[in-house]
């Protein structure tokens, strides 16, 4: 599991900003460069839970790692616009919940048969932010091996389902 002390020690390296701010509810966090160096703003409401915080820094340092320039204020675009505004934050949401969560190690938790309480516990995240990984790893394989006899089928999301190879 990527620590706290991880993240904070990657935000240092890049020589990114983390600053905490009041920002409308509906904005976790927002990620720009200002011409001299990236900026990650967090909404200071967010701050008192731990699993939130780390899932909203994570997808804002997504950002950094997969887009070019800034997209802040994309939500206020509408059409084509809009589109590409989505395609950077999936983009971004995609990297955070591999880096949180690196497949391999849940594959292997998974074939202990948690729910998915406790595997968003065991990765501290939350459980929405586990589903967003369940979902790109779908656009790869709807079936995956757990190596014990069993495979974890994500055909229908949110729902997983643990069982033995139907082909048998």
């Amino acid at each position: 599991m990527v620590t706290d002390s991880e993240i904070y020690s990657l935000i240092d390296e890049l020589g990114i900003e983390l600053i905490y701010e009041k920002l409308p509810s509906s904005i976790n966090g927002v990620y720009y460069e200002d011409g001299e160096y990236p900026i990650i703003v967090i909404n200071n409401n967010i701050s008192s839970s731990s699993r939130l915080l780390r899932c909203v820094i994570c997808e804002e340092l997504g950002h950094y790692f997969t887009c070019v320039g800034n997209i802040a204020g994309g939500q206020l675009k509408r059409g084509a616009s809009n589109i590409s505004y989505n395609k950077y934050e999936n983009k971004a949401l995609k990297w955070a919940t591999n880096y949180l969560i690196n497949t391999n190690r849940l594959l292997n938790f998974i074939s202990n048969n948690p729910d998915i309480k406790e595997i968003a516990d065991h990765f501290n995240v939350t459980q929405s932010f586990l589903i967003d990984k369940f979902y790109f790893m779908s656009l790869e394989s709807i079936k995956w091996d757990l190596h014990n006899g069993k495979f974890l089928y994500l055909s229908n999301l949110p729902s997983i389902f643990i069982a033995w190879d139907f082909k048998k």
